[in-house]
């Protein structure tokens, strides 16, 4: 039988690599010209956001109350970045599939209108 804190450690470890995957891969696509350097920063980030939420969950009891607003604030920041990459993931993912929709209907009103050629073609000589 699993132990539920383990399933809970590993769904948690699995959500926060899959959110990081997404940010640090969308980072890159919204800094396109620079993706090497702002995969590399978000990386970095992400591991920070983990580390210092780790630390203050660990450390609630004996920080003081200025390291604890700072590190907080600095989570929220940190969440707000990792939303942006994972925003950024989701637009380039959009925009792909709206302009392979966009050719395909192009594709479709040209065969439409090639059909409706032909077909005053055949009436002109019939």
């Amino acid at each position: 039988m699993i132990n539920l804190n383990k399933l809970v450690l590993l769904t948690s470890m699995l959500i926060a690599v899959m959110a990081a995957s997404f940010s640090v891969y969308g980072i890159g696509l919204l800094f396109s010209c620079a993706s090497i350097a702002a995969m590399t920063m978000a990386s970095v980030l992400e591991l920070g956001k983990l580390v210092t939420t780790s630390w203050l969950f660990r450390h609630w009891k004996f920080a003081n109350s200025l390291m604890k607003v700072y590190m907080l604030f600095a989570i929220i920041i940190l969440m707000g970045i990792t939303s942006l990459g994972i925003f950024g993931y989701l637009t380039s993912a959009y925009q792909k599939s709206a302009l392979k929709n966009e050719l395909r209907l192009t594709k479709i009103t040209s065969f439409e209108q090639q059909k409706v050629d032909k077909n005053k073609i055949y009436k002109i000589f019939n």
